[in-house]
């Protein structure tokens, strides 16, 4: 990942793919360091998402020209059955996915990873869709995932 790419957050919920949103980077930013601001200082900036606090964030990602967070995109089982990366090695289509388009393990979807532009495109249509079910909201010490707010991106 690098400034100028865009990046789109997912979750897996009952062996279905969400797509929360999508927004351009501007910067990433490594936390921590000694001459680096921490987390924490972050955090204070953006405190509705302190519930990543406890996860091992290492870097904040900078960005613009994004869509708000949405809960309720998931991805059609077709379109997730066609779903592909293009790494440098060439393209590779996401794993675990069963006949009926659910996603059997979400090993494949973990990470960052580069998105073929069939693919970029068939998230935009989730994303500029028609809401579906929404997921259930996770909690993290007792804290709900922040839904309904500005864009964060």
């Amino acid at each position: 990942m690098q400034p100028g790419d865009l990046l789109y957050p997912i979750g897996v919920c009952d062996q279905v793919l969400y797509v929360f949103g999508r927004m351009r980077v501007q910067e990433i930013v490594p936390v921590g360091d000694q001459d680096q601001p921490s987390l924490d200082e972050y955090l204070a900036r953006y405190g509705v998402w302190r519930f990543l606090a406890p996860t091992c964030t290492t870097e904040v990602v900078i960005g613009a020209e994004g869509t708000g967070i949405h809960l309720d995109r998931p991805v059609p089982g077709e379109m997730l059955k066609r779903l592909t990366y293009h790494p440098r090695r060439g393209l590779r289509p996401v794993k675990h996915v069963s006949e009926d388009g659910r996603l059997t393990n979400s090993l494949s979807v973990r990470g960052i990873y580069r998105l073929a532009e069939s693919s970029v495109a068939d998230l935009e249509t989730v994303l500029m869709g028609t809401p579906g079910t929404a997921i259930r909201l996770f909690r993290s010490r007792g804290r709900a995932v922040p839904t309904g707010m500005e864009p964060l991106f």
